[in-house]
């Protein structure tokens, strides 16, 4: 019987473990391998719009300061929502492209077929959270809601399923003060599921990925270190430091580069965290007056403006920085805005073509109270347009206008 009795539980011991080990193996742990495919998601930014070489979405502006996404179909020559509903008024939750009002900014991503649409909320009464979609605007999903005293931080990086941002958190600690805490996060886009990479100084900030793995910015008063950080949290040496003032830290092509002001030209930083000048820029390069506006996989376009005292405006010249020939090309496109001669904002840049707003269209609205009272508002809505792209970087301006169907 004893014989018996050890052999029992000798069994129920081996089942056990045997049960334990196909559980570990059927739920591998990405943050401990760290292999997931990371992607900058220099196509998310704060102009509210994504794009690639098939399609084009963008977060317009309505007058009630809610959102609707946008789809520019560059081969048709259409506008309109990015929704399949008929008769919908695209006013409220139940359309697709509705966004809620939000203060600072909500953020796209086309993953493969979907598109992930990050808010931030409005710090009041709507929490950020996270919303997906077919590319066509089809099944909806909420994936997730984050709590009030929650944000979440620009800019992305994108996995093979997975997004990776940087929450930041207010909480109470034991003894009652309230503090920030900044959390790496990982959450899977098709579940929903998140994990925490890693708790983060409020001084760092992510930066975007190289090789797969997050290059991070760590600030000391004006003195910034970059970093790279493994999938699984771990902190690397800084391979660079410079003063904010200096110059500007960029990615493209899975390269750091550096746009050193003092020399007006772009460098490479080396892996010992040495500068290796690349190529020279034909304007005097500023962190106050120059803006990298776009991030393509060999290019980057820069905004530089230059105040005329004597006219008391500001000209802003856009340049497309050819990163692949060592190559610069430059336009200074305005459009009018309000009787104001505005830049020229691109919103894609596909293959030979140049997407972007040239005018607005002006409509008299009449909104009525709940009190039988009303007043009349003017609502604007931007016309785009497409160029070729040789002809608008040499100052042809010609080009054809979208249909609105929206």
């Amino acid at each position: 019987m004893k014989k018996f009795i050890v052999f029992l539980c000798l069994w129920i011991f081996l089942i056990a473990g045997c049960s334990k080990n196909d559980t570990e193996t059927e739920q591998p742990s990405s943050l401990e391998h760290g292999n997931d495919h990371l992607k900058n998601s220099y196509m998310i930014n704060s102009e509210y719009f994504i794009y690639d070489d098939e399609d084009i979405y963008i977060l317009r502006h309505n007058e009630d300061s809610s959102y609707s996404i946008m789809y520019l179909d560059s081969d048709n020559m259409i506008y309109t929502y990015l929704c399949p509903q008929l008769s919908c008024t695209h006013s409220d939750e139940t359309c697709p492209s509705y966004v809620q009002p939000f203060d600072g900014c909500s953020y796209l991503a086309k993953q493969g077929e979907k598109i992930v649409l990050l808010t931030r909320g409005n710090n009041i009464t709507i929490p950020p959270g996270i919303r997906t979609m077919s590319l066509s605007g089809d099944n909806p999903k909420k994936l997730i809601q984050f709590e009030m005293s929650q944000n979440l931080l620009s800019p992305y990086v994108l996995g093979d399923d997975s997004i990776y941002f940087v929450l930041q958190s207010t909480e109470e600690t034991d003894s009652g003060a309230v503090s920030t805490v900044n959390y790496l996060m990982k959450v899977n886009t098709g579940t929903g599921k998140e994990d925490v990479i890693a708790v983060m100084n409020p001084t760092n900030t992510l930066i975007g990925a190289i090789s797969d793995k997050f290059v991070m910015s760590e600030a000391d008063n004006q003195q910034r270190a970059i970093y790279f950080m493994e999938q699984n949290g771990e902190k690397g040496e800084p391979v660079f430091i410079y003063d904010a003032s200096d110059g500007i830290v960029f990615i493209c092509d899975n390269k750091l580069y550096f746009i050193d002001c003092a020399s007006s030209s772009i460098c490479l930083i080396n892996d010992d965290g040495t500068l290796t000048e690349y190529m020279p820029l034909p304007f005097s390069a500023s962190v106050s007056t120059s803006f990298i506006r776009h991030i393509t996989d060999s290019a980057i376009i820069m905004d530089n403006s230059v105040y005329n005292s004597a006219a008391n405006d500001m000209t802003v010249t856009k340049y497309y920085i050819d990163l692949e020939n060592k190559e610069v090309k430059t336009n200074n496109f305005t459009i009018n805005s309000d009787g104001k001669n505005m830049p020229f904002t691109i919103y894609a840049l596909q293959d030979d073509r140049v997407i972007g707003i040239i005018d607005y269209e002006y409509t008299e609205k009449v909104e009525f109270m709940d009190d039988g009272s009303s007043f009349t508002y003017t609502a604007q809505t931007p016309v785009f347009a497409k160029f070729d792209f040789d002809d608008f970087f040499s100052g042809n301006m010609e080009y054809t206008v979208f249909k609105n169907i929206g």
